[in-house]
C-alpha cells in the first residue's frame, strides 16, 4: 500500500483536517465571491443612477441651449426694433423742427 492510501490513523487525521482546511477555505473564497458581487451590484446601481443623472443634465443643457438661442434672437429683434424707433424720432423731431421754422415763416410775414 502507497503512504497516499494507508489506513493509519494519522493519514485518516491528516486527510479529515486537509478536508476540513480545503472546505474552510471554499466557503471563505465563496464568501468573499458573494461580497464582490454585492460591490458590483452597487457599483451598477450607482452607475445607472449616474448615466440617469447625465442623461438628465443633458436634456436640460439642450434645452437651456435653445432657450439662450431663442433670448439672443428676440434681444436681436428688440435691438433691430429700438433702432427702427430711434429713426422714426429723429425724423419726427427732424419734421416738427421744420414744421415749426415753416410755421414762424408764415407767422412773420
Amino acid at each position: 500500500a502507497s503512504p497516499e492510501t494507508s489506513a493509519s490513523p494519522d493519514g485518516s487525521q491528516n486527510l479529515v483536517y486537509e478536508t476540513e482546511l480545503l472546505r474552510t477555505q471554499l466557503n471563505d473564497s465563496l464568501k468573499e465571491v458573494h461580497q464582490k458581487e454585492l460591490r458590483i451590484q452597487q457599483l451598477n446601481s450607482k452607475f445607472s443612477q449616474l448615466l440617469e443623472e447625465k442623461n438628465t443634465l443633458s436634456i436640460q443643457l439642450c434645452d437651456t441651449s435653445q432657450s439662450l438661442r431663442e433670448n439672443q434672437q428676440h434681444y436681436g429683434d428688440l435691438l433691430n426694433h429700438c433702432a427702427v424707433l430711434e429713426k422714426q424720432v429723429q425724423e419726427l423731431q427732424a419734421w416738427r423742427q421744420g414744421f415749426t421754422i415753416l410755421a414762424r415763416l408764415v407767422l412773420n410775414s
